[in-house]
């Protein structure tokens, strides 16, 4: 990671050889980057990227869709389109499964017996597809054991919490994106409470802006140490629950 202004200096390497502008490579997330960059050789040409919310598979999966010339389909609309059609395209994406099945808690056994056709077909099809989620696999809304019984014996890879140089790179990633000054004693001020996942992360950051925003303060300790004592309040408020990382079905080591 190369300096950022006065800020903090890492031996961070980044994605530059994938083409993923500003996606920094820790142990976090080597294994994943490097099966996604690897896609042509996934086993059955299947994989599920699991990771929790803020973790960068979003990212992923899209730059993944635009090397693969994948189609990106909603589960939501599964149901109505010829799977047959489907199997045909180079690759597919499905991103957020286990989301776009409870927003869509009406229409989920339809969406589920379309999306267990598909994946029959695509078996004898030369398609790669790639589905995203959070982890782990078994707390999926997914009613139809055939279909759970087909995703469990897909590979799957795990994009885990951030370790402490990630945490701290993403972090600064985002201060810059909002375009907040931020100082490396903050930085690591910060970084030593706040809670080690990507979406405190994002909420801090959130907060700290909204703040600068309606009261025009600056960035210090004390006003990152009250940001903090707020945002556990908040996931307190919230039920926050850290989810752990579980590889389900075949886990690809790296």
């Amino acid at each position: 990671m190369k300096r950022h202004q006065d800020q903090l200096t890492f031996n961070l390497a980044t994605a530059e050889a994938l083409g993923l502008d500003n996606y920094y490579i820790s142990d976090s997330n080597k294994l994943a980057v490097k099966l996604i960059d690897k896609w042509r050789s996934w086993t059955n040409r299947k994989l599920i990227l699991l990771g929790p919310t803020a973790s960068g598979k979003s990212h992923l999966a899209n730059y993944w869709a635009t090397e693969s010339g994948a189609v990106k389909l909603s589960p939501s609309t599964l149901f109505s389109k010829d799977v047959i059609e489907i199997s045909r395209n180079k690759a597919i994406l499905i991103e957020d499964l286990d989301d776009l099945l409870l927003i869509n808690t009406d229409e989920s056994s339809h969406i589920q017996e379309a999306l267990f056709h598909l994946l029959n077909t695509l078996s004898q099809s030369t398609c790669y597809l790639l589905i995203t989620g959070c982890p782990p696999l078994s707390s999926w809304p997914i009613s139809i054991p055939d279909l759970f019984s087909r995703l469990k014996s897909y590979a799957s890879v795990n994009l885990m919490q951030p370790d402490d140089t990630l945490l701290t790179a993403v972090m600064i990633k985002q201060f810059e994106d909002k375009q907040i000054k931020a100082s490396p004693e903050l930085i690591a001020f910060v970084s030593k409470r706040i809670k080690r996942t990507f979406s405190s992360v994002r909420d801090f950051v959130d907060l700290i802006d909204e703040l600068t925003l309606k009261e025009k303060r600056e960035v210090t300790i004390p006003v990152a140490s009250m940001v903090i004592d707020r945002l556990v309040n908040i996931e307190k408020a919230d039920g926050f629950e850290e989810h752990t990382s579980v590889n389900e079905g075949k886990e690809i080591s790296g």
